[in-house]
């Protein structure tokens, strides 16, 4: 299977500001833009350069700066991204306020639930585990697919002398 970058979108506050970081900064260059007077919004289409061709034929692979003419506040629930629900962020209350295990794990199902059933996200990625590593040893050589898929594995670690 092969699998191609089409088009990322980024809200901005500033659009001049951040024209500045990606085109003068990044090096990227304006595909197209659009404004909107009804929808009071601009978009601004930006590509590499070595992309701009392929960028304004197919429209991809693009970066979508979004620019909203009107100031826009979110609220400060615990939901990255902007999805919003407000039940989701009153269990979140509930769980930090939950010690009883077995309650605070069902509190989170629902909220697992509910997050699923809006599907804001199309999660193309999951994290199975996390590691940790102790900052005093070095020589960690680990794969993708976690540290214990690469060779010469615990073999390679060692403790930095004082």
């Amino acid at each position: 299977m092969s699998l191609r970058y089409l088009h990322t979108m980024v809200r901005v506050t500033n659009i001049e500001q951040s024209l500045d970081f990606y085109c003068k900064k990044l090096g990227m260059e304006e595909v197209r833009r659009v404004e909107s007077e009804a929808g009071r919004y601009t978009l601004v289409f930006l590509a590499a350069p070595q992309d701009k061709g392929r960028a304004t034929a197919e429209r991809a692979p693009l970066l979508e700066l979004t620019f909203n003419w009107d100031p826009e506040k979110y609220g400060e629930g615990r939901n990255f991204g902007y999805y919003s629900n407000p039940k989701v962020d009153e269990l979140y209350k509930q769980g930090r306020l939950e010690f009883d295990r077995k309650k605070r794990a069902e509190i989170y199902g629902r909220i697992h639930t509910l997050v699923y059933e809006d599907q804001p996200y199309t999660f193309l990625y999951y994290r199975n585990s996390f590691y940790a590593f102790n900052k005093k040893l070095r020589g960690y050589n680990y794969s993708p697919r976690g540290p214990y898929h690469y060779g010469p594995g615990f073999s390679s670690i060692y403790k930095v002398k004082n």
